[in-house]
């Protein structure tokens, strides 16, 4: 089948197909049927002409003479007749009668085996039966009776003539009607596809609606309008994560740009110092802000590999709290890591890393100056327990829950931090460890606690 050809005609000729073969089938098994049926007939009317033959004639003196002529002279038994049947008489080894169908000629006698024989005389082929005849219980002859297999020949001819243009006709009835029944059958699918086709970008809200009751469209029906629902939340996730990298993106630069431009124009060295530690500032936040991006896209593909060795998470505590260094003392925070257990387990180094370094770079951003972070690191039963706590303003109750997904800021937030990935990215961290993170209001800040097991 050619790929231009529509659902509706492959499922018509599929629909031919299987009613030509059906047709087939039910010749063939006509055909032999009905063969078998006439060789019966022909066996049981040969039989009974033998038996009726052998009462038309009496043995006197080892011959055999005709008491019924009737018989011995019906069409059948005559010259020229188109179904004749042929019959001989032996008595004592020598043929003394014949019907004058045989003009003299001899059937065959095949040693005089008793029963139905096939074979050939005159050029045609014959069904012929050799039955004895008694006499006081004796065998004194034997009667020879065949007929052509004319009756037969004219069935198969007929089978022939007659199957042929039944068979073109049940399948040129059986394509349009095909092509009928397909087209009722894709309604439903055409006017899916009607819908569909009415949904854009701006319809994304739509759904699909159906009045047909069948189970295969209606599972169709709520699949179809379950990925419109899982597009359009990807597309105001996308519409988000446009207007949140353009506007992470452009401050950074912006402000860069500013006090750059500031510090060339003026001669204070002070001045100039503050402008790279603010530049500086604004570059951790532009890499923060691509690492995210870079890991949202590596979150996103299936091809994302994680490695199973030995992590020694104290040391990876110690290392991020070393990298966050700076952030820390322009806080004035102080870590509290008394509680941190020279603890492993098996994951990927580089996924936990970033883990402790969201969550921590977290808890910096909302600790209040001269706070506090406390920070626990312990081993129960065949689990790690990991948990960070900030002594800030905490979060509302309602956005607890709201805290993993994907953008999500808190509302009370007024300067921009970040674009709403860490923790989301952490969350997804945690389940390919298959770990458990709960995030709680600790009253006063925010703890973070994570479980993942040892291997």
């Amino acid at each position: 089948m050619s790929r231009s050809q529509s659902l509706r005609q492959k499922l018509a000729i599929r629909v031919t197909l299987s009613f030509a073969v059906l047709i087939c089938i039910i010749a063939i098994f006509y055909y032999f049927l009905n063969i078998k049926i006439l060789e019966h007939t022909m066996q049981v009317h040969l039989n009974i002409e033998a038996d009726e033959m052998v009462y038309t004639i009496e043995i006197q003196d080892n011959t055999a003479k005709i008491k019924n002529k009737e018989e011995w002279n019906e069409p059948e038994h005559n010259p020229g007749s188109y179904n004749p049947i042929f019959v001989e008489i032996e008595i004592k080894g020598n043929i003394t009668l014949q019907t004058k169908n045989l003009e003299g000629q001899s059937l065959p006698w095949f040693d005089h085996k008793l029963g139905y024989y096939t074979d050939y005389f005159n050029e045609f082929e014959v069904l012929g039966i050799i039955k004895p005849i008694l006499q006081d219980g004796k065998t004194i002859g034997f009667i020879n009776a065949a007929m052509t297999y004319h009756h037969l020949n004219d069935f198969k001819n007929s089978v022939f003539k007659t199957t042929f243009p039944v068979l073109i006709f049940g399948i040129l009835l059986a394509y349009f009607g095909g092509l009928a029944l397909a087209k009722r059958s894709l309604l439903p699918f055409q006017n899916l596809s009607s819908q569909i086709k009415n949904i854009r970008g701006k319809k994304l809200q739509s759904r699909i609606h159906t009045t047909v009751e069948d189970v295969e469209i209606v599972e169709l029906v709520t699949e179809i309008n379950n990925l419109l629902q899982r597009i359009e939340q990807s597309f105001d996730i996308l519409q988000r994560f446009a207007a949140d990298a353009s506007h992470e993106l452009k401050n950074p630069i912006a402000i860069i740009k500013n006090e750059l431009s500031n510090a060339m124009a003026s001669e204070n060295s002070n001045h100039f110092t503050q402008t790279i530690e603010s530049v500086y500032e604004e570059i951790i936040r532009l890499e923060n802000t691509t690492d995210a991006f870079t890991n949202l896209a590596m979150m996103e593909s299936e091809e994302t590999k994680f490695l199973r060795n030995e992590v020694w998470l104290n040391d990876v505590i110690f290392q991020q709290l070393s990298r966050l260094k700076i952030l820390i003392q322009q806080k004035s925070i102080s870590i509290d890591n008394s509680k941190v257990a020279s603890t492993s387990c098996i994951g990927d180094e580089r996924w936990l890393s970033m883990l402790i370094r969201n969550i921590l770079d977290n808890a910096i951003h909302y600790s209040e100056n001269s706070g506090k972070i406390k920070i626990s690191l312990q081993h129960y039963d065949n689990w790690i327990n990991i948990t960070i706590r900030d002594f800030g303003q905490g979060v509302a109750e309602e956005e607890l829950n709201r805290l993993t997904e994907r953008f999500y800021r808190t509302k009370k937030e007024k300067l921009p931090f970040g674009i709403g990935l860490g923790l989301s990215i952490c969350h997804w961290i945690v389940k390919k460890h298959n770990g458990k993170m709960e995030i709680t209001n600790a009253n006063p800040g925010l703890s973070v606690s994570i479980k993942i097991p040892i291997s």
